[in-house]
């Protein structure tokens, strides 16, 4: 059994590393280069991603080497749009294992987990949050009070 799940690991990491490469032609196909020529936009993105990789210092690593933290690509996400936090991510992704957070093997596994899924759950409640009651929270603290 274990011969089987050795023989089959190149395949999982090359279908990773092609869902990797997928995900990121779309994710160039779609950015606005236009923007970054502003350059307080580029300060900001190179700002954020400096940022961002000295939080990922301070991290969280499993057994399996996948180092994360939970706040940083959702901050992206709200500062800028859904797409330059991916991009940003990403790159951070590929820089964390040249200065020792993560290694270069577990980058696509990294993504998903560290990059794609809280811009993801992020987006979910934003999107969640336009169609919640506007009075929600003042409701609920006056029926508290009562």
């Amino acid at each position: 059994m274990e011969c089987l799940a050795q023989s089959s690991l190149p395949f999982w990491v090359g279908l990773q590393w092609l869902a990797l490469a997928v995900i990121v032609f779309f994710l160039v196909a779609n950015v606005r280069f236009s923007r970054f020529q502003d350059s307080q936009f580029l300060h900001m993105c190179c700002g954020a991603l400096l940022a961002v990789l000295i939080l990922w210092r301070i991290r969280y690593e499993t057994d399996l080497g996948l180092a994360f933290h939970f706040l940083g690509i959702s901050v992206l996400v709200l500062v800028f749009h859904w797409l330059y936090a991916s991009v940003i991510g990403i790159l951070a992704c590929f820089i964390g294992p040249l200065i020792g957070v993560g290694r270069f093997e577990t980058i696509p596994m990294t993504v998903a987990f560290v990059v794609l899924v809280p811009v993801a759950v992020t987006l979910l409640f934003l999107k969640l949050e336009r169609h919640l009651n506007r009075r929600l929270i003042e409701s609920q603290v006056e029926g508290a009070e009562r």
